[in-house]
């Protein structure tokens, strides 16, 4: 997700008006409509999926595999190495 333009500037305006916690932010206060929707889908506590979005994952058989980059720490440790017919033992 492309992050939205002005994010530190917003949050430092918020951080001056004595707001912390994102769940203290009043509906409508946020101009940017991204931030708008992060901040609903926070407080409803509910996964909101763009109706785009959804279109695309649905197109996906089951079952469904996923890889969490920040579990395996790729930027730590470079390369993941990948078996092949040559690692194979003889």
């Amino acid at each position: 997700m492309k992050r939205p333009s002005r994010t530190k500037q917003i949050i430092k305006e918020l951080e001056a008006d004595g707001i912390h916690d994102i769940r203290d932010i009043l509906p409508g206060c946020l101009r940017n409509k991204t931030l708008e929707w992060i901040r609903k889908a926070t407080i409803n506590g509910k996964a909101e999926r763009k109706p785009a979005a959804e279109k695309i994952i649905n197109a996906y058989p089951y079952p469904r595999y996923f890889l969490d980059f920040e579990t395996i720490g790729l930027a730590r440790f470079g390369k993941i190495p990948v078996p092949t017919k040559r690692d194979a033992p003889v």
